[in-house]
């Protein structure tokens, strides 16, 4: 029961990680030499929201191989 729903969450968090990353490629061509300064920080705080989801992500994804 609960394995499943360990491994939902981590690919949802995988997800939302490809997703992130697909948003943030996109914004930084589209935006590339307008607003470089408020650009830079949301690319920051994406990479940082990026990092905890794959955190996240691997220990469900253990989580549910363990139990």
């Amino acid at each position: 029961m609960f394995t499943n729903i360990f491994k939902i969450l981590g690919l949802v968090c995988v997800a939302v990680v490809v997703a992130i990353s697909l948003y943030m490629h996109w914004l930084v061509n589209k935006k590339a030499g307008q607003a470089a300064e408020s650009v830079g920080n949301f690319v920051v705080r994406g990479s940082a929201v990026r990092m905890i989801l794959v955190i996240l992500a691997a220990v469900f994804l253990v989580a549910s191989e363990l139990i």
